[in-house]
């Protein structure tokens, strides 16, 4: 099992906005070491979901289904969606660097929370995964960062 800190870890946002993109960093690679998956795969076992099938489902559905499993956020969520299942309709709309990106590449005053960036995309659907990818790239490039390596070593 995950201990404390790094079950803390993945629920707090950086403060700073200079530390947001290694918060946002560390999150994918808790994820895509199988960590957060492991704080929650007991309890998707106990409720028999399948995971398989979420790709079936319209993005809401499928985003509903899992939340309904306790432990499982909204940007679990939908980060399970769009990168393990390829939903196309998935949209992270709490994840930070896909607010600021937004913000940034829509001239907005402010950078839109959750609930304003869910408005907001409702126009590229049912695309919106391809939306939060082009608006990740986007900020990657605008903010220079060099992006995490691939698993052969690419970035």
């Amino acid at each position: 099992m995950v201990d404390s800190a790094v079950r803390e870890e993945t629920k707090r946002p950086a403060a700073k906005e200079a530390d947001l993109y290694s918060w946002a960093r560390r999150q994918a690679e808790l994820l895509r070491a199988g960590r957060l998956s492991e704080i929650d795969a007991q309890a998707i076992a106990e409720d028999g979901l399948d995971l398989a099938g979420l790709g079936a489902l319209d993005a809401e559905d499928a985003h509903n289904a899992l939340v309904a499993v306790k432990g499982v956020g909204p940007w679990t969520a939908d980060v399970f969606l769009l990168f393990c299942l390829g939903h196309p309709d998935a949209f992270p709309a709490g994840d930070v660097a896909l607010q600021e990106a937004a913000k940034l590449a829509l001239n907005l005053k402010r950078r839109p929370d959750a609930e304003r960036l869910e408005r907001i995309a409702e126009r590229w659907r049912p695309l919106r995964g391809v939306a939060a990818r082009m608006l990740w790239a986007y900020y990657r490039g605008v903010k220079a960062r060099a992006g995490m390596a691939l698993a052969d070593g690419s970035r």
